[in-house]
């Protein structure tokens, strides 16, 4: 018998739903470094949200785990959350690849007005090949 993940999803959504803040996800361009100048400093072109160019942001809503465990009520909720993103770290919670139509695996920053934050690591369960939900490890 297959486990149904549609419970989950659907507690993801209605959590995006409920109490999501707008925010855009950033793919900064990584430094490069010259191998034959190791010694001089490596160009970095250097651009934010009002420049991205396109495919290097999205923006969507997401949940910032630690305003979920303060403003939801509720034992079950909260463990719930914890059991499905098995984390105790700063993050973020946000629908799949395909509510946002673009996947978040190499996406390195999260901006929200002028708070922004580096992304560590991106975790998208999928079963079956199919990413359900993205929980952002983050730090400010």
């Amino acid at each position: 018998m297959a486990f149904d993940y549609t419970e989950f999803t659907e507690l993801v959504d209605e959590l995006v739903d409920e109490f999501g803040q707008e925010v855009s996800f950033l793919k900064k361009p990584r430094t490069v470094v010259d191998a034959n100048a190791p010694h001089r400093k490596p160009a970095v072109e250097v651009w934010d949200l009002d420049n991205a160019p396109a495919g290097h942001f999205v923006t969507a809503n997401a949940v910032a785990i630690g305003e979920i465990s303060s403003t939801v009520q509720g034992q079950f909720i909260q463990k719930t959350i914890q059991d499905l993103i098995q984390t105790q770290s700063e993050g973020w919670l946000t629908k799949g690849p395909t509510a946002l139509g673009a996947t978040l695996d190499d996406f390195t920053t999260i901006q929200q007005g002028a708070k922004t934050w580096s992304i560590k690591s991106v975790y998208g369960p999928s079963p079956g090949g199919t990413v359900l939900f993205y929980w952002l490890e983050v730090e400010a």
